[in-house]
Formats: structure tokens, sequence, C-alpha cells
């Protein structure tokens, strides 16, 4: 196995993506909103690029079956269902249907990560299911998504978190320097991880937003037994 962890959007290459096995990262909060749809039985996740393709997608649907949630920094996009709060997508709200999301970083992050052998997506939440069912595979990339394709503490500590899961399954696995870092890096603040992950921009941005539930749901560790797959147009669970 050979681990490599891209730091943010802004920094991804063809070498880290094409061949590998991706999994794209956005704690806060895309892809803990995505793992959490997915988990209370939306029928699939459908990253888009823009608010006219969400709107688009409904017009050209049955609107009773689509959701249309996401954010564009981190506030509410007017004429959305939901905005970017995993706590908006309970069962009640999303079973059986299609989740639209465009966000201003982790959607983003997954087109651009399209050439990849495989893609999935995950946060904190289901990191444990995720590095299960990465133990088989020969060369992973974790993808953080950051912020306004800057690196953010919150993306660095989950891809820490899911390679030191990795090596406990894989103690001969090969990784980059990145991979070592972040791991190291979770490793250290395992005891105060949202100390940490406070002082970073993005969390105090959702403080201030008053965001302060989404900020302890989205650090909550492997409560989530799901894995989720980008499936040729869409994400949806992946065969276990």
């Amino acid at each position: 196995m050979d681990i490599d962890i891209i730091f943010s959007a802004g920094e991804v290459n063809t070498r880290q993506i094409e061949g590998r096995t991706v999994v794209v990262i956005d704690v806060l909060r895309a892809t803990s909103v995505m793992v959490t749809a997915l988990y209370n039985g939306a029928h699939r996740v459908l990253p888009v690029l823009s608010p006219e393709e969400g709107f688009a997608l409904k017009k050209t649907n049955d609107p009773a079956k689509i959701i249309l949630g996401g954010e564009r920094h981190a506030d509410h996009i007017p004429g959305f269902d939901f905005g970017n709060s995993p706590l908006d997508y309970t069962r009640a709200n999303v079973a059986e249907k299609t989740v639209v999301m465009t966000t201003t970083n982790g959607t983003r992050a997954i087109h651009s990560a399209l050439t990849a052998k495989e893609l999935y997506v995950a946060a904190f939440l289901n990191a444990q299911a995720m590095a299960t069912h990465l133990s088989k595979h020969e060369k992973i990339t974790l993808f953080c998504s950051g912020s306004n394709e800057a690196f953010t503490i919150e993306d660095a500590l989950c891809a820490g978190y899911i390679t030191q899961l990795l090596l406990r399954n894989n103690p001969s696995a090969s990784c980059s320097d990145a991979a070592l870092a972040l791991k190291q890096l979770h490793l250290s603040t395992q005891q105060n991880r949202l100390t940490l992950a406070s002082q970073g921009r993005h969390y105090k941005i959702l403080k201030a937003k008053g965001h302060l539930a989404d900020l302890e749901y989205c650090f909550e560790k492997d409560i989530l037994p799901v894995v989720c797959q980008w499936k040729g147009a869409d994400i949806g669970m992946a065969l276990l």
C-alpha cells in the first residue's frame, strides 16, 4: 500500500489523482453532510458546481424527490432547501431523495478528482469504515479540500487519522512525507484535537455564524458505518 495526501484543492496534480484511489475530505462541512445524508437514507448525493445547476436539476426532475443543499462562504444559498449543516439531513428530510449539493470547497474538490481510479468521500464520522474498506487498496490519496484552496487544520487532522487507521492494518505501507506528517499531527493531538482545530480560520468562521452544534457533530469519530463512493455521475453507498 502507498499512501499520499493532498493538503488542499489548490495543490492538486495529476500524479496524485490518476490511477489512484482518492478520498475527498471536507470535515467542515461538505463531506460530513454527504455521509450523514446517505446514512439517513438519501438515494444519492449529486455534487454540482453552481446553484444554477441545482435549480435546473430540480426543475427538470420531480421536485418532490430533489433536495437542494449547500452554501456559499458558509451561508445558506437563497432558494435552497437546506444549507450545509449535517444536522438538517435527517432521515425524515432526505430518505429516498436525491441530495443535490454545491459548496464553496468540497464539491469543487470532488469534481477536480474525477479522473481517479476510484473516488470516495469521508469525514471523521465514517473514518473507521472508510479505512477498513481501503485496507486492500494499493495506491491511496487522501485529498483534503481545504478552504478557498488553502490548508485547513480540520481536514489535515482527519487525513492523519485515516492514515493512522490504515497503518494499523497495513504496517508495512509506504507513506509520503505528507502522510507521515499528518499522521503524527493527529497522534499528537488525539486528546485535544478540538483545542487545535478551534484555532483554525474555518472553525472560527462557523463558530461566529452560530454553528456550534455542527462543529461538535463534525468532530465525532466513527459514528456512521458507511462508505460513500462516486458512482460515475453521483455519490452513493459503496458495496461492502
